[in-house]
């Protein structure tokens, strides 16, 4: 028996004491609609087979391979293995390729794996890189040699796996997690759910990042629950392909971030509602981004003939630093609404504000000014967070050391607590400071994505100093519905003004220009840093209004 956390996490996962072997563990669709499921006992053969042809090492294995049922098989078989993982994000066609192979070759300098088993050796040996891991092909055990001198990362004894971070700042950020930590935190957000064996998952979320990767894979397997899992870009091109596996598979369960709702609300056909049945969800989770009121009364009110009810919405504040989840909060549409929003009156916004839940049990959420003060109720400031389930530190970020110190995790998540309801507001580094004034680049982004003719979620707000008004000035870059929209932008510019009070330029930019981070949102950083150094002019400038 192999003794390691990764081997215990396994063990814990795939213990058929208990769970029936021939109970379907997890099905995964295709582009086309086929469906091929694993029981549990097949499962378990599978990934058994599978481990015993991985070279061995004390090191991260890395995963980098095209689908979701590989990522699947190769992780629970690096855990079989005793061998700690990594799920990489794979390159795909919303992923603009420069910006992926900078990012990924990145991620390979930071986290140092000892190999990677990939099915996409040209992209790994096409990285500008002077050093690379080693290259194992899947089920297979020959290791191609490393480029250069690289050493493996030395991981923390107790570390079982290490997940990413999912923000749009920056390059993302490798964790470390116990399996202590990972049962934590399945054990308390569990119960807080009332997740049980009967429930069925239904997702498209991608398992490089914690959402899908707790709630897709971890979660429905330690309970002995169905999952059902369709590929992120195949969800993104034909949404209602989700809606459709929950009404077959009679899905109880499921977790999306908030631009997902709107999407799906304005995407899916009066047609292609004809014969759907949404009545066995119980619970939606919200989580990963704010959340707004508004996506989420798209949502009820768009799939409500389906007999989707209201109530299954719930609310979710989750993290990687965190294992996953911190909070719940059930029927968050009613339970959950703040009107009156935070009383510090420091940044702007709109309200109400939508609930994230409250905490779980065992964790502590505080909310703390730049000294470290904890602030009243209503005021914002930066949430920091203590659980019994916090990652074990950053892999190759020892600068990042201090966000996870003393048995706290700062988020650098801007919200404020209230009636022990938290409400997250923004992210700290994104806030822009117009004037004087702190505005949420999400308000902004959210008005002008209302507007016909642009595209829904494809904006990005950022700020750029003004030499003449010695002031942040607020770019905002949209994309147009199709190339030959014509969208007003001047009411798009009033709506801001009226709503928020602050002028902004607006720019229409042509449609798929903007840069998507790997979890699927808008990067406003490598967004920005595109809009500087491009030499192509936009389709079109309304310039900045009131003038």
């Amino acid at each position: 028996m192999i003794d390691s956390p990764a081997r215990e996490l396994f063990d814990a996962l795939l213990d058929d004491r208990g769970h029936d072997g021939d109970r379907p563990a997890v099905t995964f669709i295709s582009a086309d609609g086929g469906e091929r499921t694993y029981t549990r006992e097949h499962l378990r053969a599978e990934v058994l087979g599978i481990a015993e042809r991985l070279p061995r090492t004390d090191g991260l294995v890395s995963i980098l391979v095209r689908t979701q049922e590989e990522q699947f098989l190769h992780y629970l078989a690096c855990l079989a293995g005793g061998l700690r993982a990594a799920v990489l994000t794979p390159p795909n066609r919303k992923l603009e390729p420069t910006y992926y192979g900078r990012t990924l070759a990145a991620v390979l300098a930071t986290i140092a794996p000892a190999y990677v088993v990939t099915d996409l050796q040209e992209v790994v040996e096409g990285i500008d890189a002077p050093t690379l891991p080693g290259i194992v092909a899947p089920r297979a055990n020959a290791v191609t040699p490393a480029r250069g001198a690289g050493v493996p990362r030395t991981l923390p004894d107790e570390a079982a796996f290490v997940q990413f971070s999912s923000g749009t700042t920056g390059i993302k950020k490798g964790v470390a997690v116990s399996a202590g930590a990972m049962r934590a935190q399945l054990s308390a957000y569990g119960e807080a759910i009332g997740f049980v064996r009967e429930d069925v998952v239904v997702g498209w979320l991608p398992l490089y990042h914690d959402m899908g990767f707790v709630t897709g894979l971890h979660l429905p397997l330690l309970n002995g629950a169905h999952t059902v899992l369709l590929d992120p870009i195949d969800w993104v091109g034909a949404p209602s392909t989700y809606l459709r596996a929950v009404s077959r598979h009679g899905g109880t369960v499921g977790w999306h971030p908030n631009f997902a709702y709107a999407f799906m609300a304005k995407r899916v056909s009066d047609q292609q509602l004809d014969g759907l049945d949404l009545s066995t969800i119980r619970l939606l989770a919200n989580c990963s981004e704010p959340v707004t009121l508004a996506a989420q009364t798209a949502f009820a009110d768009r799939f409500a003939p389906t007999g989707l009810r209201r109530s299954a919405f719930a609310g979710c504040y989750a993290m990687a630093e965190t294992t996953f989840a911190v909070t719940h909060l059930s029927d968050s549409m009613t339970a959950g609404l703040d009107s009156d929003g935070p009383t510090s009156g420091e940044l702007r916004g709109r309200t109400p504000v939508v609930s994230v839940g409250r905490s779980l049990p065992g964790v502590t959420i505080a909310v703390r000014d730049e000294r470290g003060a904890d602030l009243p109720d209503g005021v914002v400031g930066e949430l920091h967070v203590r659980a019994p389930f916090l990652a074990l530190g950053y892999v190759g970020e020892p600068e990042q050391a201090g966000a996870l110190q003393h048995d706290w995790y700062r988020t650098g998540d801007l919200g404020y607590v209230k009636r022990g309801h938290v409400f997250v507001t923004g992210r700290k580094k994104d806030v822009l400071i117009v004037a004087g004034t702190n505005v949420y680049p999400e308000d902004i982004e959210n008005i002008v994505s209302a507007t016909p003719g642009l595209r829904d979620g494809r904006a990005a707000a950022f700020a750029v100093f003004d030499e003449r008004t010695q002031t942040d000035a607020v770019t905002v870059l949209a994309e147009p519905q199709d190339a030959g929209a014509e969208p007003d932008l001047l009411g798009a510019m009033r709506a801001v003004q009226a709503e928020l009070q602050i002028g902004v330029r607006l720019h229409l930019v042509q449609p798929g220009w903007l840069i998507k981070s790997s979890s699927g949102k808008i990067s406003r950083s490598a967004s920005a840093q595109k809009w500087a150094s491009s030499q192509s002019a936009p389709v079109s400038e309304a310039g900045t209004w009131p003038r």
